[in-house]
């Protein structure tokens, strides 16, 4: 049994964006310890209360969400999404964030100087959003950690004790 590996934030940019999710890299690490550890045995196991979704389709929905909005809306690449039930192990979900961790970078590097200037997209064929690369790096920071707390609430339905997983830990 592979126990997950702390992400790296060493790779990511010294900007202060890319220390702003060098410090999510340090939540999001609290919250994969803690599955894998209290457990890890029950993290695909459907919840009633969250819509028969599984803490791992929840992890999955929030790499989506950061493949769609950088990868798709802002730099207008082809996105392939991930489909929760096809991992098995937490490593799976390891390797998708750390896929994650590297189109933040390619991010930071093509809007680090041009953060501030919206970009208007087709999100459908009858909707237009116009949103600048901080307003979409600042939602999904702020998706990730709504979904976070979903996770840690659905951790406690699953009988386990969730951590303290804020940006600023109490010991």
């Amino acid at each position: 049994m592979l126990a997950i590996k702390q992400m790296r934030a060493d790779h990511i940019s010294k900007t202060i964006l890319g220390k702003q999710y060098q410090e999510v890299i340090s939540a999001r690490n609290v919250v994969f310890d803690y599955i894998d550890k209290a457990i890890k045995s029950r993290w695909k196991e459907e919840l009633s209360l969250f819509n028969n979704k599984s803490i791992c389709e929840m992890l999955t929905h929030v790499a989506n969400t950061y493949k769609y909005w950088i990868t798709d809306f802002l730099l207008r690449e082809q996105v392939v999404y991930w489909e929760g039930l096809q991992f098995t192990e937490l490593d799976d979900i390891y390797k998708i964030y750390e896929e994650v961790n590297h189109d933040v970078q390619h991010f930071l590097d093509v809007f680090e100087t041009d953060y501030k200037t919206p970009l208007t997209r087709n999100t459908a064929p009858d909707v237009k959003i116009t949103a600048s690369p901080l307003k979409v790096f600042t939602h999904l920071i702020t998706h990730e950690f709504h979904h976070k707390g979903q996770i840690m609430i659905m951790s406690r339905l699953l009988n386990g004790v969730p951590p303290d997983t804020d940006i600023i830990r109490y010991p």
